[in-house]
């Protein structure tokens, strides 16, 4: 049957994450769909560049938000400097923090990279650089961390009494100090007057000490669902993937289980299996317990922000992507959450990745790079990959909008 002419031109929206280690979110939406408009010039063409808290966290947020971006000097992951940034919106009076630019696994080598040495500890300068910002709502993305300290490198940074059995405090609290953790507090409060207050009054006692303000509110945005500790726990599924050993594993998992029950003795709050507590090794919990933050998909966040849902509905066909298309992508990640949207529309979408580790299903569409271009070229020329890709599926996508 003869497709129906229309009198409006197709739209395809192009809502990818980066591509890790290769290319950034804004240079993959853009080279996608400039491929696309050059192979289907007749076809609308718009992109929203996406993210799920981790790298590129400002930049999808920075027009929406007309961010103005503060350079902010801090220490990276295993202590050398690093210029950070935080995006302040003066009309929201928010101020947008990106882990991953102070704390972030890109910020390493292959060989430095090791979690117990690993601290948060730039993250916390960021926060801190925030709150002398009249913000009064800080939105932390914290995907892409090297670290795995469980958010106490940060909340030292901010203030918080952290000792340590049989040694002195360091400067920087790192995943292997967590295990001899006696006693965390906050400096001015008496230790039995927060034993009798409730948890919420616990939490703003610790914002008002750490952070400026009581009633500065905390919404943390997550890149996955994962409890603090266990199986699915931020140690045993991330900390491989950030430089840690078997054994190291078991030091860092030792250390998670000691900062639990700290952290529950210190704000009465149970980090153990809370959905998103191991997100950034363990940052989610240790904010949402000392802080009171608010753990939110970031994706979810990120795409009521940005229009995503209304964006998908007017579309006629969807464009997403990462790096690696993995089991991970289905714990809250952006591919994931667009074709949700876009089933949930009836809309096809198209998924584009450097490698797809899931199996293939025969009504979706799988576009890899590693299956059409060499390895070396795929890590190293990107953008002109992604290019040669969607010219040389251009068919796909015309079958897809009905035009074969």
């Amino acid at each position: 049957m003869a497709a129906v002419a229309r009198s409006q031109p197709m739209r395809i929206l192009v809502a990818c994450d980066k591509f890790k280690e290769s290319l950034a979110g804004p240079a993959v939406n853009a080279a996608i769909a400039q491929a696309l408009q050059h192979a289907l010039p007749n076809c609308i063409v718009s992109k929203m560049c996406m993210s799920d808290g981790g790298d590129g966290w400002i930049d999808s947020l920075r027009s929406p938000l007309q961010l103005e971006i503060q350079q902010v000097q801090v220490k990276g992951p295993y202590g050398k400097p690093v210029t950070g940034q935080i995006g302040v919106c003066h009309s929201q009076r928010l101020a947008v923090i990106e882990m991953a630019a102070a704390s972030g696994l890109e910020l390493t080598t292959a060989a430095e990279r090791n979690p117990l040495h690993a601290s948060t500890f730039g993250l916390g300068q960021l926060i801190k650089a925030a709150c002398a910002t009249d913000c009064s709502e800080l939105l932390l993305g914290i995907g892409g961390s090297a670290t795995n300290d469980g958010g106490i490198g940060a909340l030292h940074a901010l203030g918080l009494q952290v000792e340590l059995r049989d040694r002195a405090t360091p400067e920087q609290i790192t995943g292997r100090d967590l295990q001899h953790i006696q006693r965390l507090s906050l400096p001015g409060c008496d230790w039995a007057e927060m034993q009798s207050m409730s948890v919420a009054a616990r939490a703003a006692r610790a914002r008002q000490v750490l952070l400026g303000r009581s009633d500065r509110v905390v919404r943390v945005a997550c890149d996955v669902t994962n409890p603090f500790t266990g199986p699915q726990g931020a140690t045993a599924v991330f900390s491989a993937q950030k430089g840690a050993t078997a054994a190291q594993q078991v030091e860092l998992e030792a250390g998670m289980v000691n900062l639990t029950k700290h952290l529950e003795l210190l704000t009465g709050v149970s980090v153990e299996v809370m959905p998103g507590a191991g997100a950034a090794g363990g940052v989610g919990g240790g904010f949402a317990a000392v802080l009171g933050a608010e753990l939110q998909r970031g994706v979810v966040l990120l795409s009521r922000t940005l229009g995503l849902e209304r964006a998908i509905a007017d579309a006629d066909l969807i464009v997403t992507g990462e790096g690696s298309y993995d089991a991970q992508t289905f714990s809250g990640k952006v591919v994931s959450h667009v074709k949700d949207l876009g089933r949930q529309y009836n809309k096809p979408v198209v998924v584009v990745c450097g490698v797809s580790k899931v199996p293939e299903v025969s009504n979706e569409a799988v576009l890899q790079l590693t299956s059409q271009f060499p390895l070396d070229a795929c890590m190293h020329d990107t953008a002109q990959c992604l290019e040669g890709l969607i010219k040389r599926n251009s068919g796909l996508f015309e079958r897809l909008l009905g035009r074969s």
